[in-house]
C-alpha cells in the first residue's frame, strides 16, 4: 500500500516503532491513532507522522523521536541517509537519502521500498482506512 503526504511528513517503518520510549504496544498504539483526524495514517509496513508545514514543527519532532530513542541519520559512504525515520516534502521527495522508501512525486506517496503500491492509505475518497483488528475497508 502507498501513504499519501501531506505538505512534510515523517515517514517510520512499522518495526521501528518499537523503539519508542513511549510505545509498550505498536499494534495497540496503532488502533488508538486509527480513528485520529490528525493525519496518522499506516499500512503494514509505514506510519506516518505528521510533521507539519515548517521547519520548526519538523525540528521539533525529530527532537521528540530522537528523545525516544529513534536513530534518525546515518552515515554511509560519506553521505548522510535517513536511518529509523525520513523526512519527506510531499512535492520534493525525501529530504535525504532514505534505502527504505519509495516515492512518487506526481502522485505525492511514499510506500516501503520493494513492496507494490497497492492501495491508497490517508484522506480521501479513493484512500484505504484501518479497521481496530488492522484489516483494510473500503
Amino acid at each position: 500500500m502507498a501513504i499519501l503526504l501531506e505538505c512534510v511528513s515523517i515517514i517510520i517503518p512499522i518495526a521501528k516503532l518499537k523503539k519508542s520510549r513511549e510505545i509498550s504496544d505498536v499494534d495497540e498504539f496503532l488502533r488508538e491513532r486509527r480513528d485520529d483526524d490528525y493525519g496518522y495514517w499506516f499500512d503494514r509496513y509505514l506510519f506516518r507522522y505528521p510533521g507539519g508545514m515548517g521547519p520548526m514543527a519538523v525540528m521539533e519532532s525529530l527532537q521528540f523521536m530522537k528523545s525516544q530513542g529513534f536513530m534518525l541519520t546515518r552515515k554511509s559512504n560519506g553521505i548522510e541517509h535517513w536511518q529509523d525515520v525520513c523526512v519527506v516534502d510531499a512535492f520534493g521527495g525525501p529530504t535525504l537519502p532514505c534505502r527504505w522508501l519509495e516515492y512518487d512525486p506526481e502522485r505525492c506517496i511514499v510506500w516501503y521500498a520493494g513492496t507494490e503500491q497497492g492501495k491508497l492509505v490517508g484522506s480521501g475518497s479513493d484512500s484505504v482506512l484501518y479497521s481496530k483488528n488492522g484489516h483494510a475497508k473500503v
